[in-house]
């Protein structure tokens, strides 16, 4: 996104610098605050396209004034679908490597390996199936990191609870044994 966007931004917004500088600045920037906060990448990941797209329809002086709206609201729903947008991502990626890997393996038989590449469309689909059920799975199978968090910590709360209970059970045990009430 650095890339694409990093120097474009600059030069409407006045930054001085060369465009070299401007796209390596933005590019290690944003893969820092991805790395740290990757809602905080998408934010800006989606939100700079947003912000360009309503500062062109806003027009020549005013640039500015339909940037930073569109900055902050396409960056807000970017952040807010982060969960989403990273789980089509990933399977896009995941099943593009998959493929990729599939066909390297396949090199050594040569006529499988070319009939493949020599019909791309049947690879792009191919992918495109790993993706969509890497997807459904991320999305609709696989419990959010809320829902996991709060099992983690109801089976934390019954731990504590059981270990309570057998604390009292003891401590009841240990009283009727010193009386000797236990038989």
């Amino acid at each position: 996104m650095g890339l694409l966007w990093g120097s474009l931004l600059a030069t409407k917004l006045g930054v001085p610098g060369t465009p070299q500088q401007i796209t390596m600045v933005s590019s290690v920037g944003l893969a820092i605050l991805g790395f740290l906060f990757p809602p905080g990448a998408l934010f800006f990941v989606v939100g700079i396209p947003g912000g360009l797209l309503a500062g062109e329809l806003v027009g020549g002086s005013d640039w500015v004034l339909g940037f930073f709206p569109g900055l902050l609201v396409a960056g807000a729903l970017g952040a807010a679908a982060h969960r989403f947008l990273g789980a089509i991502a990933s399977a896009l990626t995941g099943a593009w490597l998959i493929i990729l890997g599939l066909l390297a393996a396949l090199s050594p038989v040569g006529t499988l390996s070319a009939s493949l590449a020599a019909q791309p469309w049947g690879c792009i689909i191919a992918a495109l199936l790993f993706a969509v059920a890497g997807a459904v799975f991320q999305l609709f199978v696989r419990l959010s990191p809320e829902e996991r968090a709060r099992l983690s910590d109801e089976k934390r709360r019954a731990k504590k609870r059981r270990d309570e209970q057998k604390a009292i059970e003891d401590r009841w045990s240990s009283y009727s044994k010193k009386r000797g009430l236990d038989t």
